[in-house]
């Protein structure tokens, strides 16, 4: 089987949720293996992006500095420590009347990308600003969680960021035939708006009261995309999850139990 490539975006979007939700578990590793199963990697393969991304934060300087030229750092970093306290002197009051009026307030977006045939949420991802890295991240995850597919219909509605050139283009590479929605049909991508629906319903504003931020949502969306797809029923797929529609689908064209 071919190794999967997980792209930069995704495994930093992957550690970051580790890191936010270390705090929920008794260990790191307890972490590890709870958040990746949901993100499609393996426990090890998350622990090292982890590593990889502590051994970014703390690099080892190994080229010794002068004790002339410590000194003058010092002096360097006490003079612009003085510019910034006296700076935030007179804007302390202009910062604390903004707190005061939007405690914890920014606007999100998510865009899910859902398999037409088993209602399956395959890629997503939640950004405060909806452009085309925003889409882009979402169908790669879908393209690395679907294995790369070929002859695949995407359809979306008429969005600037699904109709860029790089979104266009990452859909020819990856032999995606492009379908774009009528504007003002509401029976058009039906399915993607009952998705939404439900997600602003049971995500949005059921949990929304307890966010301080992002990577809140982020954390929200992941549990909930997982739930999603493993527990929640459809009546279009006779009462079962998305992931057990896809069980029992390939248990009937392949009896032996292995995926082609």
């Amino acid at each position: 089987m071919t190794k999967l490539k997980y792209t930069p975006e995704i495994r930093e979007r992957a550690v970051q949720l580790l890191i936010e939700s270390k705090k929920d578990y008794p260990s790191n590793w307890a972490a590890v293996s709870a958040i990746a199963p949901k993100i499609g990697c393996t426990p090890e393969t998350l622990h090292v992006w982890y590593q990889k991304h502590l051994d970014q934060q703390n690099p080892i300087k190994v080229q010794q500095i002068s004790d002339q030229e410590k000194m003058k750092q010092m002096e360097r970093e006490i003079k612009e420590l003085k510019r910034a306290n006296e700076i935030l002197r007179k804007a302390a009051a202009f910062f604390i009347q903004a707190e005061l009026d939007r405690p914890h307030k920014c606007w999100v977006y998510t865009a899910f990308i859902i398999d037409v045939f088993s209602r399956a949420i395959v890629g997503w991802k939640v950004s405060t600003r909806m452009n085309t890295d925003m889409v882009l991240d979402a169908l790669e995850q879908a393209l690395h969680d679907r294995g790369m597919p070929k002859n695949v219909i995407h359809h979306s509605d008429r969005g600037v960021q699904y109709l860029s050139i790089r979104y266009t283009h990452r859909l020819e590479a990856a032999n995606l035939r492009a379908s774009v929605g009528t504007t003002g049909d509401s029976y058009d991508n039906a399915l993607a708006k009952t998705v939404n629906g439900l997600y602003k319903t049971e995500v949005i504003e059921y949990l929304k009261a307890d966010w301080q931020g992002l990577a809140d949502v982020q954390l929200a969306t992941l549990n909930w995309v997982d739930w999603f797809n493993k527990k929640r029923v459809h009546s279009a797929l006779g009462y079962v999850s998305p992931f057990e529609f896809e069980e029992i689908y390939y248990d009937k064209i392949n009896p032996l139990g292995q995926l082609a």
